[in-house]
């Protein structure tokens, strides 16, 4: 998962071989620090089994274990960050650079292989909105990008975007690229607080109380965007601020702890089981990151209180060491419990303690090459023998690029060079760069650009002495600066991302703009596509020699109606009315169409019926709600607004309202809401008609797609194989005929257009040389204009009051 991949490398940085002090000896870890890496790498190894699985085999559910990852990057990321920024080791630049060095390699090499195989294995429909989640996630904005598109999170399919798990790596990027700011920020405010206070303020201090004031924001604001609407809490950046902010507060106190080691046997067994547990008991998919998550998280967090706990007793230095000899002594091994050493044992162990060396890239592998696999065999979910074949694919592909693209890399950045001379005093740059104003400009760029400004006295005035200390003195003798690998590495891999963003999105409109030239030529009538006319008794059968209209390459561009006015947005609950067509003069009727896509998508074709007649159509749409009492849609606002449009129809007291009158399913199931029913007695009551339209059928997999996936196919046969049953879309009579209660109510009239859709048999991709569906379940604008005869048809025989 990527926000473990800050810890990972924290992790690999705190196990790295041993360096030289200047007095020769060894500036070794300790043996209980060395062994809590490794059981924190173990608890990632763990949480990243759980992520792995639960995509390939969970379908849909949430392992939990995203959010252990989170609660890990703060734990090793906050304290470490801090700690250079007190002591002056840290810069704003370098953070970043060596933030890219450790991320970008192995993103970039992902992104660059799941564009590449979008082109052999993804149907052209879906090419443009890969190329544009492509450019948001070497960017680093991809979960800004799902919350814009819509998207909400979902299970493993066919039709799934590849690049859908790139939203954690952009929280976790866009979390480090404001850790050093504000680290160096407390360290600032800590400093000038012991200048002008007799009262001392440490930076750890300050770090805390901010830290730990964002914390408690972010899961207040977590809560209540779960409560109003949870796709978008999912994917949003300060939703998930305060996972990391717990384990970066743990980090501060976690030195203080004092716990016996059966304490931290319960402590850490009950986090373990929590972890592992959370994707069962919960549905994260559908409840994180609110209240819920304090599970995993909890879980995470005691965990690390178990590995990580002072002891309770002074530890006696190892064997061999000797009092004043200048050589650290190591510290003896705790003597744990059973307990608490087979939980030790079992994080520590070798299985997740390589895992985690792979965590990042295996993450980031696993998922494309999952939804390339459906995407390539059209399957809606992997089995146990593919399933497996997927993980250990997966698996290779993250060894592979670790040992030859992320580890040449860092090793790389790692080494230094003289780049040239710089000017300092008897302090020097060293000075500015360890206070933390300093810190802010003292990269490479930022000292040639403001390091003399800062030593001289306009620096003095605005950072103070203890910025400024005496560099830049005249007389001040030329000493060799070295530059880090790093800064040239994260400028370098800074631009490759840029390049790949840029040239992804570029892509993208070239694809749009091709579409929109096509789109422009269908507003011309053809005779060789008649589309719904092609269903009605006597017409002849279109010609299969002529292509279909709109190409399924722009068919999810083909909603005219979309433009329209409507609510889009997912809580909002104000009613938005709009006027689709009126006759010069006074209107003869007047007809408002009110409800979600599934009647907004019908609007042409009321148009065209009501130009013929002289009425007036009012369209109120909000996406994804339907005129009912209650909850009735998939949006938070639904209720709401609702309960607005219908005191705002009431208000208007239209001639007549149209509305869905069922609900379709994937699985056959075709039913009457009572919620509906309820709202339609209600207009009825008050003299208002209501026009129920029996909904539309709804595929698994996206018409267009199946028609892209099986070009290769001679036209009548990728027809056939994209078609499915009438009985597998519909139920065998309209549950407005079938006796269902407030179906039949006084003034509610049922129109069932399923036969200007399907055939008798058979619902087709295509009819007439039209293609029907832009997606699973909406009309393209092409073919609903080639409905308006049938509506028409329909009306004067069900509702001819409309005409008089």
């Amino acid at each position: 998962m990527p926000p473990e991949a800050a810890a990972e490398v924290a992790g690999r940085r705190r196990t790295m071989p041993p360096r030289r002090s200047r007095q020769g000896t060894a500036d070794r870890p300790a043996a209980g620090a060395s062994r809590r890496v490794g059981e924190i790498d173990g608890l990632r190894g763990v949480a990243l089994t759980l992520v792995v699985l639960f995509h390939v085999f969970g379908g849909g559910r949430v392992s939990g274990g995203v959010d252990v990852f989170l609660v890990i990057s703060g734990y090793l990321t906050a304290g470490s960050v801090l700690r250079r920024a007190s002591t002056g080791r840290l810069t704003v630049p370098g953070a970043w650079a060596k933030d890219l060095v450790r991320l970008a390699p192995t993103a970039l090499v992902v992104l660059l292989a799941v564009v590449g195989g979008m082109f052999a294995l993804l149907p052209a429909p879906r090419w443009e909105a890969v190329l544009r989640e492509a450019a948001a996630s070497a960017t680093s904005w991809e979960n800004w990008r799902l919350i814009d598109a819509e998207l909400a999170y979902g299970a493993a399919g066919p039709a799934a975007s590849p690049l859908q798990h790139f939203w954690s790596l952009a929280v976790q990027v866009q979390y480090l690229a404001a850790l050093p700011v504000l680290a160096l920020g407390c360290a600032m405010l800590a400093g000038y607080a012991g200048r002008v206070s007799a009262r001392a303020m440490t930076a750890t201090r300050v770090f805390a109380v901010v830290v730990g004031t964002l914390t408690a924001a972010s899961f207040a604001f977590a809560v209540w965007q779960t409560s109003a609407d949870q796709p978008v809490a999912y994917f949003h950046g300060f939703a998930r601020v305060w996972e990391i902010g717990a384990g970066a507060l743990l980090a501060l106190v976690a030195p203080r702890l004092r716990m016996a080691g059966s304490l931290r046997a319960v402590a850490g067994w009950t986090g373990l089981v929590a972890v592992v547990s959370c994707g069962f008991l919960f549905d994260g998919g559908a409840l994180f990151p609110g209240p819920a998550t304090l599970f995993p998280v909890t879980g995470a967090l005691l965990v690390l209180v178990a590995t990580a706990g002072a002891p309770t007793a002074p530890e006696a230095p190892a064997r061999g060491a000797r009092a004043g000899s200048g050589v650290p002594a190591e510290v003896a091994p705790r003597r744990d419990g059973a307990a608490l050493g087979t939980l030790r044992r079992v994080l520590g162990s070798s299985a997740p303690r390589w895992l985690a060396t792979i965590s990042y890239a295996l993450y980031v592998w696993h998922w494309p090459v999952l939804i390339g696999w459906l995407a390539a065999t059209g399957r809606e979910r992997a089995g146990i023998a593919d399933g497996a074949g997927i993980v250990g694919v997966s698996v290779l592909l993250a060894w592979a690029t670790v040992r030859w693209v992320a580890r040449p890399v860092e090793r790389w950045a790692a080494g230094e060079r003289v780049t040239g001379q710089r000017v300092a005093g008897p302090s020097g740059r060293r000075v500015a760069e360890r206070s933390p104003a300093g810190q802010l400009v003292a990269g490479p760029a930022g000292w040639r650009v403001f390091g003399r400004w800062v030593a001289r006295s306009a620096g003095r005035r605005v950072f103070g002495r203890w910025v400024a200390g005496s560099a830049g003195r005249p007389g001040a003798r030329p000493v060799e600066r070295k530059v880090s690998r790093a800064h040239i590495a994260g400028v370098v891999l800074a631009v490759v991302s840029a390049l790949v963003a840029g040239g992804s999105w570029v892509a993208a409109d070239r694809i749009a703009q091709g579409d929109v030239a096509e789109l422009a030529q269908l507003r011309q009538p053809s005779a060789a596509h008649p589309g719904a006319a092609a269903l009605r008794a006597g017409q002849e059968p279109a010609s299969p020699d002529v292509p279909f209209r709109p190409s399924a390459g722009i068919a999810a561009r083909d909603g005219r109606h979309v433009t329209d006015c409507a609510n889009g947005d997912r809580a909002a609950t104000e009613v938005v009315s709009c006027v689709i067509a009126a006759p010069d003069g006074e209107p003869a009727k007047r007809v408002h169409l009110v409800g979600g896509s599934h009647t907004q998508h019908w609007e042409d074709a009321w148009v065209q019926v009501a130009e013929g007649a002289g009425w007036e159509v009012t369209a109120i749409i909000k996406h994804g709600c339907r005129l009912a009492v209650g909850k009735a849609g998939t949006q938070p606002g639904c209720p709401g607004w609702a309960a607005n449009a219908l005191d705002h129809v009431i208000a208007e007291r239209p001639d007549v309202v149209v509305v869905e009158g069922t609900e379709t399913t994937t699985d056959g199931t075709d039913v009457l809401l009572p919620e509906q029913a309820a709202v339609w007695a209600k207009l009825t009551d008050a003299g208002i008609p209501v026009i129920a339209v029996r909904d539309t059928p709804r595929f698994d997999r996206p018409p267009p797609d199946c028609l892209a996936a099986n070009a290769g196919l001679p036209r009548p046969e990728a027809v056939a194989a994209c078609s499915v049953p009438r009985s597998e879309v519909f139920a065998e009579a309209s549950p407005a005929n079938a006796g269902t209660p407030g179906a039949a109510g006084a003034g509610v009239v049922h129109l069932d257009l399923t036969d200007a859709i399907c055939g008798p048999e058979t619902c087709a991709p295509v009819v007439g040389n039209v293609l029907v569906y832009r997606d699973e379940d909406h009309f393209t604008g092409t073919y609903v204009t080639t409905l308006g005869p049938d509506l028409e048809s329909a009306l004067r025989r069900e509702a001819p009051w409309l005409f008089s």
